[in-house]
């Protein structure tokens, strides 16, 4: 896939961490209102993928790990488990 940079435009990051994604990448196939779309972090920049269609195994593993995680970590026995490591 080859990175391809066609406009820059500066937005400001609320108090409350919210970004307004500008009208030209809102216009772009899965990014309208309504529709989910996954935040990728990486080292020095975050990127925004739409959540439609086929998702990589690597991206399914990661939101399966999550849900997973969320329910079940953190229980008292695990922070006991995990204190001195």
């Amino acid at each position: 896939m080859e990175n391809c940079i066609n406009e820059v435009e500066v937005v400001t990051i609320s108090e409350d961490g919210l970004v307004c994604i500008p009208r030209l990448a809102r216009g772009l196939n899965g990014f309208q209102n309504g529709c989910k779309i996954s935040v990728v972090i990486c080292d020095d920049k975050i990127e925004l993928r739409p959540l439609g269609g086929e998702l990589s195994e690597e991206c399914m593993c990661m939101i399966a790990s999550e849900d997973a995680l969320s329910e079940n970590w953190l229980s008292e026995k695990d922070e006991e488990a995990w204190k001195d490591l």
